[in-house]
């Protein structure tokens, strides 16, 4: 289970390709890492991008349910995805 805390989207059509990847923080990192990484740096780029029409809409999403029972996750990963809705 994913939470979104940031995030925007405009209206746009039908059949937009997605992309998300995924990513490990250290373990050192900060427990406000994600709050700071967002802030400083992924939500301003988006927001350019989705101001230049270059993107419809991002989220940045945090794992709330952490479970390793029967998946080998990997600190990296990145899917392409073919979007079939609308942004209103």
């Amino acid at each position: 289970m994913f939470v979104s805390r940031y995030y925007n989207w405009k209206p746009g059509s039908k059949g937009a390709y997605g992309h998300a990847s995924s990513y490990k923080l250290k373990p050192d990192a900060p427990n406000d890492a994600v709050e700071t990484l967002s802030k400083a740096l992924l939500v301003p780029f988006f927001e350019k991008l989705l101001a230049d029409g270059t993107i419809l809409e991002y989220e940045i999403d945090e794992e709330t349910i952490h479970t390793d029972s029967m998946v080998d996750f990997t600190p990296h990963r990145d899917m392409l995805v073919r979007v079939n809705a609308t942004y209103k």
